[in-house]
């Protein structure tokens, strides 16, 4: 009874840990920091961008909602993963520069949902998947470069607008197209696969690279939440 005891409680304690929460139209809320080793550069390389999110409100204006993630270049066109706009509970994959990219519904406010976005540049596609599953595809996308000097923002897109609502844990870039069975892996085991830089999002002043890559991120204005998504940590099977 005892051992069973212990074993139940070291699984509620691993369940969920922490998040980072960012309030809609505060400017100040924002991590930032360098992406030098993301390889955004050549029009013929992939990239996969997933993220735990639990979302508060969503943007009722034109344009592409909420910017979830941005990363922007010194020069060169953006891409960015957003959420909600004026057309409902949506989310969006996209570049500034050809201002085009791919919309889907797939969001629901206030529960954790796992968003990744895959940009198949070799082949022009790009993919949608929530909790492991895709629901959205576009494979006749014309992409562009993002160019050199890429910085990565968190909350906010790089001119300070179109501000995220809600929470966000565990956002991972990799320098290739992530499989199905990868991408469901990483919906029950976060951080479990090698990445281009990846951060917990447990701590709102500084979020550490924990790929290893020292792409830290600094945070500013925001808040820290004991509310996290459904996953367990240690390599744990879900419950």
């Amino acid at each position: 009874m005892n051992r069973l005891l212990i074993i139940l409680l070291c699984c509620f304690l691993s369940l969920g840990a922490g998040s980072s929460d960012f309030e809609e139209d505060d400017l100040s809320d924002l991590y930032s920091g360098s992406a030098s080793n993301l390889d955004m550069v050549s029009d013929t390389t992939n990239q996969t961008f997933c993220v735990w999110l639990n979302v508060e409100g969503f943007e009722t204006g034109t344009g592409f909602g909420d910017n979830v993630m941005t990363l922007s270049p010194s020069s060169g066109d953006a891409w960015g993963t957003s959420i909600g706009d004026s057309t409902g509970n949506v989310s969006i994959i996209y570049t500034t520069g050809a201002n085009s990219g791919a919309i889907s519904n797939g969001a629901t406010a206030g529960i954790w949902q796992q968003h990744c976005s895959i940009f198949e540049q070799s082949n022009d596609n790009i993919f949608m998947y929530l909790n492991g599953t895709e629901f959205h595809s576009n494979t006749s996308y014309t992409n562009n470069s993002a160019g050199t000097g890429t910085t990565i923002y968190l909350g906010e897109s790089d001119s300070a607008t179109n501000e995220y609502d809600g929470l966000m844990a565990y956002p991972e870039f990799f320098n290739t197209a992530l499989t199905e069975v990868q991408l469901i892996e990483l919906v029950y085991k976060p951080l479990s696969l090698p990445s281009a830089s990846s951060y917990s999002l447990w701590h709102s002043s500084i979020s550490k690279d924990l790929s290893g890559n020292g792409n830290d991120l600094t945070g500013s204005g925001i808040a820290e939440s004991e509310d996290g998504p459904p996953i367990m940590l240690g390599g744990g099977i879900p419950l």
